[in-house]
């Protein structure tokens, strides 16, 4: 049986087609390229466009800038990503990337592009700070490295392959293969031995370069938790060094890195340490050793580990009650004393809920103490109500925040007795 189409069907597949051929009208991205002391240097350069149309369709063009180093490229589909970049004695530099999504066949993107001079002098290159990032995935230890490099120079830097490298940076002992998010390393940058070797070209002002690699496998042959046993090498003076290692369940020895507060990306934990003005030759150790399974604590283990979320969770709780003002104050208070506890009792069963996720505690240690902690909770909450009557009271109002009139006995508002 042939099947009819449903009109509702057929007015929606036209409405889908004239979104499309809207959305594809074309546009056009103009700029200028410029050298902050050569004006002229910009006449005559190639300028590469890349790009990806909705429909995935690559798009290359080429143009060339005029006297005064205008670029344009026009007609091009009015719903994608490009990439612009201009060459300079052998040398690409980028502008912006542009994504376009517009309906509107006019729409006009402009991308200026700033070229400089080379120099093999690599005097000006600096590491400013580098981030190391531990994980264990798929079975490995990897590592994620960030460095961020300064050339202070106006100057683009080009080191000849023969010559000695413009800057060295350190990799884990250990690492595997290196690559960057977007795929192998570029052309400039080497790896030799535990070390990176760039020759740039090397830009100026403050850039990223991210690499990625393993450091070993996390797990033994028959399955069990491996320790990781590196260290991070420090070939170049490096002003601030920050380290995270995911907290899966470890114990972390980072050698003279000072241990921080552990730092959170959504629902995972990473156990942090930092170090300063670290010279130029020094060696990190590095070892990450995963806790044993979990184990039920004796009761006085617990009741030592829950008193101090306890004494937190009371100071919070006493905390409105300290800093207020008896006479004139904001009427409310039992909002804002109510609204502190619940804060501090969700901090509190956040900091125990990750032990317990990270090996820490067993299941009848968390369950126990999370008992305790909402235990402590309830009472202090009928504590601080206590406060707030009596605070009330002494400033001639009820706990609610109305005044009372002289010989009241109880609040017209809420009914409790004064």
């Amino acid at each position: 049986m042939r099947r009819r189409l449903n009109p509702g069907h057929l007015a929606l597949a036209l409405l889908a087609m004239l979104s499309w051929a809207a959305s594809a009208r074309a546009a056009s991205i103009q700029g200028r390229v410029l050298h902050a002391s050569r004006p002229g240097a910009a006449a005559g350069l190639a300028v590469h466009l890349h790009g990806l149309a909705r429909d995935g369709k690559a798009i290359e063009r080429e143009t060339r800038t005029d006297a005064v180093g205008h670029y344009r490229f026009e007609t091009l589909p009015g719903h994608g990503a490009y990439f612009i970049a201009a060459e300079f004695e052998e040398v690409r530099f980028s502008g912006r990337l542009v994504t376009l999504s517009t309906v509107d066949a006019d729409r006009v993107e402009t991308v200026d592009i700033e070229i400089y001079d080379a120099s093999n002098d690599p005097s000006s290159v600096s590491v400013e700070r580098e981030q190391w990032v531990v994980e264990r995935e798929a079975g490995v230890y990897r590592m994620r490295q960030t460095v961020s490099i300064r050339n202070s120079a106006q100057r683009v830097v080009i080191v000849e392959p023969e010559a000695k490298a413009a800057l060295r940076i350190g990799l884990a002992r250990g690492a595997g293969p290196v690559r960057t998010p977007l795929g192998p390393l570029p052309a400039g940058i080497d790896v030799v031995r535990d070390l990176l070797e760039l020759r740039g070209p090397i830009y100026p002002g403050e850039r990223d370069y991210s690499f990625l690699y393993d450091i070993g496998p996390a797990t033994e042959p028959g399955g069990a938790p491996r320790a990781l046993d590196t260290e991070l090498r420090i070939p170049a003076d490096i002003p601030e060094l920050n380290l995270f290692v995911k907290d899966f369940g470890i114990e972390v020895g980072a050698g003279g890195l000072h241990a921080s507060r552990p730092a959170r990306e959504r629902d995972v934990f990473y156990l942090s340490f930092v170090g300063f003005d670290l010279a130029a030759g020094s060696v990190v150790p590095l070892r990450v050793k995963p806790l044993p399974p979990r184990q039920a604590l004796p009761r006085s283990i617990q009741v030592a580990g829950v008193a101090p979320l306890a004494g937190l969770l009371a100071w919070f709780v006493a905390a409105p009650f300290r800093s207020s003002r008896v006479p004139g104050h904001a009427p409310g208070p039992e909002a804002d004393a109510a609204s502190t506890r619940s804060a501090a009792l969700r901090t509190a069963l956040a900091d125990l809920e990750h032990d317990f996720e990270t090996g820490k505690l067993s299941d009848e240690d968390r369950n126990r103490l999370q008992k305790d902690l909402e235990a402590v909770h309830q009472v202090d909450a009928g504590f601080g109500k206590t406060r707030e009557r009596e605070a009330g009271a002494a400033a001639g109002r009820c706990g609610c925040g109305r005044r009372a009139e002289p010989g009241d006995r109880f609040c017209a508002a809420c009914g409790s007795s004064l």
